[in-house]
């Protein structure tokens, strides 16, 4: 390797040689009296985000809904044999009384009006009821009654202002629904509209831009099983048609939609678990498969993240995340509390996601007991990291930021003893820019007055020239502070600049 003069290439190699100093294989005494400084990040977690607990509510509940309100507040709502309501606060992470229901509520459906308000309908024990949460009042006010009493069906609010629900058990109706609903918040009533073609229980109902509603999935009735059949309601006609053919059918799925305007219908079972997912297109009113999760979510929830992605769990120990960019889904981080079904899960203000309640499954060497759970906790998913400014004063160094696989490293910083913010410009490949006016300091000493493993001989990168020598070194010279490494010194002339 051909050998550069030390005015020329000084800078340079401070920074090429920093990660060894910092490494330890220069010499000790360099690192006397130097304090590390560690610039402040905003929080890091693993690629997927990561779950942390929060304060668990009052009441053990499982088969809830969970409702953001306009204030930014969750409204979580009954529990298979519970009345109670609660509201979970994101800024204090604590559960606020939400007032008392008319009656125990589980498997209903909770929807939240143009007004504010949240209607809570169906659920129990086959109840046909309904009653208003008015979050002004904190209190609950009975409406109409729906036409058929309902468990495990859809609501969904139309860009009308109007409720449609779908589907469905039904005690007095004979099982497994066909039949639809609409309710009216202008006049707290409920009138039938165009039924199925294919009765479902435990399907998904999702909202398109076209404001059209698209019901997949669920389980249905004799040799029918698990209809692969999807459906369209058009609230204009209040008639449904085909919505094309899913690749599987499967019941306790979710349904999200993506920021393109396909629907992501992910987990569920027919009867065995899954952990395949499809993609509707509404343009073309097809399904085709993409990629698999890690685990099987069956009767799990799922959230849309705020940057598109989407999160999906329940049942198992971690959740998944899809990314619409590439089809793909990545594990999260394990759960505070594993292994639950019947969950709510509600998107926060702040981007972080709200997972409470549900069944807790605890298996023995026999039999596995499902005990409702009070627990709650808090996905957070992958943070964008910052990197503070800081100015160095004398006498420290900054620690160098943590690597990031998606970009490339940042050049190495320099302080001066004066205290002031510099930047080496010495680069592999690249000459240092001269500098002209500096105050004079001491002569970069000779290789025979330092410790004999101070010996600065330090090897560069790919691509690039020239080894360090300690030696004598005419003119001026500035301290410099690497950003992994104690103090060293280089030539003013060096290239060191503002």
């Amino acid at each position: 390797m051909r050998k550069r003069s030390m005015g020329s290439a000084t800078c340079a190699v401070l920074a090429l040689a920093a990660p060894a100093l910092a490494s330890g294989s220069g010499s000790s005494s360099l690192r006397e009296g130097a304090r590390p400084v560690t610039p402040q990040r905003s929080f890091v977690s693993t690629a997927a985000g990561s779950w942390v607990a929060t304060a668990s509510m009052a009441a053990a509940r499982a088969h809830v809904t969970a409702t953001r309100l306009g204030n930014g507040r969750i409204l979580v709502v009954g529990g298979v044999g519970d009345s109670t309501a609660e509201l979970y606060d994101p800024p204090t992470g604590t559960w606020i009384p939400a007032g008392t229901l008319n009656e125990p509520r589980g498997l209903h459906v909770a929807v939240r009006l143009a007004d504010g308000r949240v209607l809570v309908a169906g659920g129990g024990q086959y109840s046909a009821s309904a009653e208003l949460y008015d979050p002004a009042t904190n209190r609950w006010t009975p409406t109409g009654s729906m036409n058929v009493d309902r468990i495990s069906f859809t609501g969904t609010l139309l860009p009308n202002g109007r409720v449609l629900v779908v589907g469905g058990n039904s005690l007095s109706g004979g099982g497994v629904q066909a039949s639809a609903e609409l309710y009216g918040p202008a006049t707290g009533r409920w009138t039938l509209t165009g039924s199925l073609r294919t009765p479902r229980r435990s399907q998904t109902a999702t909202l398109l831009a076209d404001g059209t509603v698209l019901v997949a999935g669920g389980a249905s009735v004799g040799s029918i099983g698990w209809p692969r059949n999807a459906e369209l309601y058009i609230p204009s006609t209040g008639r449904w048609r085909g919505a094309g053919t899913m690749t599987t059918g499967r019941e306790g799925a979710t349904a999200t939609l993506l920021g393109n305007g396909r629907v992501l219908l992910a987990g569920g079972g027919n009867p065995s678990g899954l952990t395949s997912a499809e993609l509707y297109d509404p343009a073309s009113r097809r399904w085709s498969a993409t990629g698999s999760m890690t685990a099987v979510h069956k009767f799990g929830v799922a959230a849309l993240l705020q940057d598109g992605r989407v999160l999906v769990a329940g049942a198992t120990q971690a959740g998944d995340i899809y990314s619409p960019a590439t089809g793909t889904w990545a594990a999260t981080g394990p759960l505070v509390y594993p292994n639950r079904l019947g969950s709510a899960a509600a998107l926060l203000p702040n981007g972080q996601v709200l997972y409470a309640g549900g069944y807790r499954v605890v298996c023995g060497v026999k039999n596995c007991d499902y005990p409702p759970s009070a627990d709650a906790e808090l996905y957070t998913p992958l943070a964008v990291r910052t990197r503070a400014r800081l100015k160095p004063r004398r006498g420290e160094f900054l620690q160098s930021p943590l690597p990031d696989s998606n970009r490339r490293p940042p050049p190495y910083h320099f302080a001066t003893s004066g205290g002031s913010n510099r930047r080496c410009a010495g680069r592999p490949g690249r000459r240092p820019r001269p500098s002209a006016s500096r105050r004079a300091a001491p002569a970069l000493p000779r290789a025979s007055s330092l410790p004999a493993d101070a010996a600065l001989a330090a090897t560069t990168r790919p691509g690039s020239t020239g080894t360090m020598h300690a030696g004598p070194s005419p003119g001026p010279t500035c301290t410099a502070r690497a950003t992994r490494g104690p103090p060293v010194s280089s030539p003013m002339g060096a290239g060191c600049r503002p």
